[in-house]
């Protein structure tokens, strides 16, 4: 998946195809990318599914553990509790991780791309510069002569 990523940003630097084609292997790409990234929430899925199931067992537990004093303190503790539990049900599942870096190194990687790139452009222009000033000086040069 992380080399269909790469290529994905390598179509749009490659000036030697037409925009029509850049499309068409982006979406060829993007075809390959896709059914990862489904299976990918198809096991998040899961796996908060089941730690949901693990949880909502121990909040049952918890609360007939405290008494009728948790029962009795309205839809808002609930819900609260509720919406802690799922975040760190999301914090404590390893997909969730693996996902953030994955995002993180393809920004991490599109930046790089985009640094090296203008570098490239900008040392290109140098060099062209550097070129015309030393023709310039070397026209003068053979002028004295």
């Amino acid at each position: 998946m992380a080399q269909s990523i790469k290529n994905l940003t390598s179509i749009w630097k490659n000036d030697d195809l037409t925009l029509g084609e850049k499309w068409i292997q982006t979406l060829t790409s993007a075809g390959m990318i896709i059914p990862s990234l489904i299976t990918l929430i198809k096991l998040a899925t899961t796996a908060k599914n089941k730690y949901t199931v693990v949880t909502t067992k121990e909040a049952i537990a918890e609360a007939k553990a405290s008494g009728a004093k948790v029962v009795m303190k309205g839809n808002i503790d609930k819900e609260t509790v509720a919406v802690i539990r799922n975040t760190t049900a999301w914090y404590a599942n390893p997909i969730f991780w693996i996902g953030t870096v994955i995002m993180a190194a393809v920004a991490a990687f599109s930046i790089y791309n985009g640094i090296i790139e203008k570098n490239t452009k900008l040392a290109a222009s140098n060099a062209e510069a550097n070129k015309k000033v030393a023709d310039e000086n070397a026209k003068k040069a053979e002028e004295e002569v």
